[in-house]
């Protein structure tokens, strides 16, 4: 028990913080698409929206780590919770597809960054031999966050003017409280992250084109499925009874899928899984009107095979690439994650405004049997990792999004990794490296 305190009571607090940040995220994902509907936005600018958040996104990924080495994690934590409640609180005033566009790019940047300081400081102050512990706590925080997050649009639908988004700023403020109060040393400034899509893509075509379109898609299903219910003649309720179907199918499904990808070819794996998430959007697609039933369960099984294979492309680059390189192509894979996510919302939504709600479906199953036929191609194209150079499954794919921080949570990663990629000398001026140092592989791709 004392044990359990020494290495868990310190990260109590974080724990608190990440929960309240995700409840602000959570809660206004869901409310901007459903007050954007209802505030008379086309299908097609309520993507551009959803499109912009993610944007913002990918700029926080970049701008974070510069913050917080100028002014420490506290402060920026605390400058981008300030932003975040404050946008909450400006958009029920300022109803504008431009403005609400703008706002969400901020919402974007403000959540990424948040979660980067918290993820930082429970990568830092996590034991090694305990990041595994750490990692699924943290996981499920993400889950159980954003289930409560439903219950509470549920619950804030009745409620008089716009208390969800008085609800998300709350929290965005009170999520400052417990890390400005914990007894925890402040980490050291985020190691800059190099990105090389290059590199990646030599490493592994398949995982690489798995992490893109994956990210496309699950943007695609965050930013348009209250518009896709709405459309499809369901409420609030029944939008947020959708949401924590696929959150659930998520939860029950990824840890199958990755304990099976440790067992044979990541690859049959993740062609299985995208298959399997083809057929449930087609099942989306056309028996969804009307039919809340087949609704739940078609996304029930969409969220269980559309969402979790991240952690098996991850787990496949990680089989290519030399363990020193593991924070490099991890990290690089969730900003590659994040630009499929920028993308991802705008297709959906102009396919949505011309062919009507099932359209978004319906292009998620094109991409799904695009990647699909990849997978199958670099399958029979080239054999998997031998065993002895295969990483073990480990379940990195929170109910969003993730950021390049999380590599440092991740057991995979080295003990002395900060060490090798921290130039004191340099440090702010190469903070994120794009693209730079191309250096030829001599892994053999898959």
């Amino acid at each position: 028990m004392e044990n359990i305190r020494t290495i868990y009571g310190p990260l109590s607090a974080i724990f608190v913080t990440n929960f309240l940040a995700y409840i602000a995220n959570f809660v206004l994902l869901t409310t901007v698409s459903i007050k954007a509907g209802a505030a008379g936005f086309s299908t097609f600018v309520i993507g551009l929206t959803g499109a912009a958040y993610f944007v913002g996104y990918c700029v926080g990924c970049v701008l974070s780590p510069v913050l917080i080495a100028r002014v420490g994690h506290t402060r920026c934590f605390a400058a981008l919770s300030g932003v975040l409640a404050s946008v909450a609180l400006m958009m029920p005033f300022f109803v504008d597809p431009l403005i609400w566009g703008i706002e969400r790019f901020f919402l974007g940047l403000c959540t990424v960054g948040m979660l980067m300081v918290v993820e930082s400081w429970l990568g830092e102050k996590a034991p090694a031999d305990k990041r595994g512990q750490v990692l699924s706590i943290y996981m499920i925080v993400a889950v159980v966050s954003n289930l409560i997050s439903q219950e509470l649009v549920i619950a804030g639908r009745a409620a008089p003017g716009d208390l969800l988004f008085v609800l998300a700023a709350v929290a965005a403020c009170l999520s400052l409280v417990p890390l400005s109060l914990s007894v925890a040393v402040s980490p050291m400034p985020l190691a800059r992250f190099k990105f090389r899509p290059l590199y990646l893509f030599a490493l592994s075509p398949a995982a690489s084109a798995a992490i893109f379109i994956q990210g496309m898609t699950n943007a695609g299903f965050w930013s348009m499925s209250p518009r896709f219910i709405e459309l499809n003649g369901f409420g609030v309720n029944e939008t947020a009874r959708f949401i924590q179907a696929a959150i659930i199918g998520q939860a029950v499904f990824q840890f199958v899928l990755g304990r099976w990808s440790d067992r044979t070819d990541r690859r049959k794996v993740m062609a299985v899984s995208f298959g399997l998430a083809m057929v449930a959007a087609i099942l989306l697609a056309f028996l969804s009107g009307g039919h809340l039933e087949l609704t739940l369960i078609g996304v029930f099984i969409y969220g269980g095979m559309a969402l979790p294979p991240y952690a098996i492309a991850l787990a496949h680059i990680g089989d290519q690439a030399n363990p020193e390189e593991f924070v490099e192509v991890s990290s690089g894979a969730a900003f590659l994650y994040s630009i499929g996510a920028a993308i991802g919302p705008i297709p959906g939504s102009w396919f949505m405004s011309l062919y009507g709600p099932s359209a978004l479906f319906i292009w998620h199953a094109v991409l799904f049997a695009v990647l699909l036929l990849f997978l199958l191609y670099r399958i029979s194209a080239r054999d998997r990792a031998p065993a002895a150079e295969r990483e073990d499954f480990i379940p990195i794919s929170v109910p969003m999004a993730t950021t390049p921080e999380l590599a440092s949570l991740d057991p995979r990663t080295a003990e002395d990794w900060y060490d090798d990629y921290v130039d004191d000398e340099n440090y702010l001026g190469e903070m994120v490296n794009i693209g730079g140092d191309d250096d030829d592989t001599d892994n053999g791709s898959s």
